[in-house]
């Protein structure tokens, strides 16, 4: 594990901040995907403006409403103004990509289990240069991204 913690802290630490990174870890479940980046956040979220550490989001996100809840939770933790107004998936979006375009975030997404769960938390617009998201899968095919 100690290997793998120094290849994230360096990817955390790159200076480059014009730029916006996605580090997938990805694998069978029992291998330490999480603890991992559960490690990793703790260590280093104080280093950006906005950072939410989103767990188990498999199991969590079963359908639309609880997709939102997940989207209220980041929401919550990303930003200061109100997301209580918010009652659909596709506005919570929209209110996601503004916030994580403003501020350098560090988001750590665990258990996405494919592309648009992804899309729905972070949206496709950008993000602020020098943020950080790491996403943990059992889907081999979002290592790609």
């Amino acid at each position: 594990m100690e290997s793998s913690v120094r290849t994230i802290t360096s990817f955390l630490n790159d200076a480059s901040s014009h730029t916006t990174d996605v580090l997938t870890i990805w694998g069978m479940a029992g291998i330490g995907k999480t603890h991992l980046a559960d490690y990793i956040f703790k260590s280093h979220y104080l280093e950006f403006e906005s950072s939410c550490f989103l767990e188990d989001i498999e199991r969590r996100c079963t359908s639309q409403k609880r997709l939102l809840k997940l989207q209220k939770q980041l929401l919550k933790d990303i930003q200061v103004t109100s997301w209580m107004g918010i009652d659909n998936v596709k506005e919570a979006t929209s209110e996601i990509e503004n916030s994580l375009f403003r501020k350098r975030s560090f988001l750590v997404l665990d258990g996405i289990n494919d592309s648009e769960q992804l899309d729905a938390l972070i949206g496709t617009k950008g993000l602020h240069p020098g943020s950080k998201i790491i996403v943990t899968s059992k889907n081999g095919s979002l290592k790609k991204m």
